[in-house]
């Protein structure tokens, strides 16, 4: 199994297309489709099911989703390591949550944590959209209603 064909899988899982996915990671719809078949069949499972608006993961692909993505940061945390930078966090930090609640209740610890990480850039959708993290709309969500996609990890913050 080849590093790059997890890095491809895990970047269609996030996108949910062939198209995203290959122009997020700057290679080509056919290689894209190819490395994922070459990971499948090195796997001997179908990650996903293929449908008219993307692709959907399996459970077999869901059970490989969570394994790469422990594979991605250590990886990412080898990386960190080796440029000394492993204590500085960067990028885009996508939160979804109710407007009061990201108004009221995450503004104050949102800017906490930009004078603790500034080359963390905060985004906060305080919408009734409910953004999908499965399909990485979000990277982070608080939510009233229980969360219904079994592949992600929900934690009751309070009563």
């Amino acid at each position: 199994m080849d590093w790059s064909d997890l890095r491809i899988f895990l970047a269609i899982a996030r996108e949910g297309t062939l198209g995203a996915a290959a122009r997020k990671i700057g290679q080509t719809q056919p290689t894209m489709g190819r490395r994922l078949r070459a990971l499948e069949t090195a796997l001997g499972q179908t990650l996903f099911q293929r449908t008219a608006d993307g692709f959907v993961l399996t459970d077999e692909g869901a059970a490989v989703l969570r394994h790469a993505e422990r594979i991605e940061e250590e990886a990412l945390a080898l990386q960190r390591h080796a440029s000394g930078a492993e204590t500085q966090l960067d990028g885009m930090l996508r939160l979804s949550s109710s407007d009061w609640f990201g108004t009221v209740m995450l503004s104050p610890v949102i800017a906490a944590f930009g004078k603790r990480h500034p080359k963390v850039t905060v985004e906060l959708l305080t919408d009734a959209r409910l953004y999908s993290l499965p399909r990485r709309e979000a990277d982070l969500v608080f939510r009233i209603k229980p969360f219904s996609e079994p592949e992600v990890i929900s934690r009751k913050l309070r009563d």
